[in-house]
């Protein structure tokens, strides 16, 4: 494969761990208990579905590096690692946590806080001592499933038949057969990754205009229903809805292809950031937990329409704290001494 599409998906990623932060934004703050009138909460409305495919980004990004692997005891041993930088970061996080919160509380072997720090502990095993940590499970799950829709693929070796593996797959999530929507949007987005990977259809200013047309549809959709009928904002509002996965393969389309700028510092800073997403996305929660009830005070006694001044500060802030942090722990625990070795960890 070419070094110019290797570095589109360090662009995809990257992009896609940037948007993690700015999504999140709207639920920290109260955006989705207001009806969208103004200008302000427009623009709000198309920051937030702008931002809302940040992780399907990452699973088509995986079905484009992954494409190729096959059952090997090293790919699978993969796993491990993964799992690995999960239980360390979750651990850092419960410390953490249990230091930070509850401070009226001030007694650390009070049985409020033995209490409190026992249920963080247990909260790594059900992935909610990370806010965000319903993630790893769905990755894992991908991750150890990735050689069998490869073999699958390459039996189905007739056009036809992979549509039709494709169409069966959307079919299913879409309809939400057999309560299965929510673990088979992984497959499809991994699946559009693939295709994109064998086909290599161009991008440009038609991917961009397809994913322009596909946005403005779903901020039509969000202001529409989220007005008049907000009991039925689930049907569109969830990563594999119709909408999210034309306007999120379009937009990876547009990105996957694109050429290393001549700015050294681009490079490597797209690098940088690509290669450590996992350990970036665990750590977002971490600083969105620390950051934002800083700025609480604020942010709650006003209108959605004067919290999103914060729009561009939080975020941000979270973010960089959380890039700070992983990069740290990945020298403290020589994780990739070859950054380009690891583009395929999504």
């Amino acid at each position: 494969m070419e070094k110019r599409e290797f570095f589109g998906i360090h662009v995809v990623k990257a992009t896609a761990i940037i948007f993690v932060f700015y999504f999140h934004f709207f639920y920290r703050t109260g955006y989705h208990d207001v009806e969208i009138f103004g200008w302000n909460l427009y623009l709000q409305t198309f920051f937030r579905w702008l931002t809302h495919i940040c992780v399907p980004l990452f699973f088509l990004a995986t079905g484009f590096l992954r494409a190729e692997t096959g059952f090997s005891k090293k790919y699978y041993c993969g796993v491990f690692r993964i799992i690995f930088v999960y239980l360390a970061i979750s651990v850092i996080t419960a410390l953490l946590r249990w230091l930070y919160v509850d401070q009226l509380v001030n007694d650390f072997f009070s049985n409020e806080k033995k209490d409190y720090l026992l249920d963080l502990c247990l909260g790594i095993f059900r992935f909610d001592t990370i806010g965000y940590g319903w993630y790893v499970p769905a990755f894992c799950a991908l991750y150890l499933g990735i050689p069998v829709l490869n073999l699958i693929w390459k039996k189905l070796a007739r056009p036809l038949f992979r549509a039709l593996f494709v169409g069966w797959v959307a079919l299913f999530m879409w309809l939400d057969l057999f309560d299965l929507s929510m673990h088979l949007y992984p497959v499809l987005f991994f699946l559009l990754g693939k295709i994109v990977r064998e086909y290599r259809p161009k991008g440009g200013w038609i991917a961009w205009l397809w994913a322009a047309a596909f946005l403005a549809l779903e901020l039509l959709a969000a202001v529409f229903v989220t007005n008049f009928y907000p009991s039925h904002i689930s049907y569109f509002d969830n990563y594999g809805s119709v909408l999210a996965v034309c306007f999120a393969t379009s937009v990876f389309i547009g990105l996957y292809d694109i050429r290393a700028p001549k700015s050294r510092l681009l490079v490597r800073s797209a690098k940088l950031i690509s290669c450590a997403t996992f350990e970036i996305y665990l750590f977002a929660y971490l600083f969105d937990y620390t950051l934002y009830p800083l700025f609480g005070g604020w942010i709650r006694t006003v209108t959605q329409e004067a919290a999103f001044i914060f729009f561009p500060l939080v975020p941000p802030l979270s973010f960089l704290c959380a890039l700070g942090a992983a990069l740290l722990f990945r020298a403290l625990f020589r994780l990739s001494r070859r950054p380009s070795r690891r583009l395929n960890y999504a």
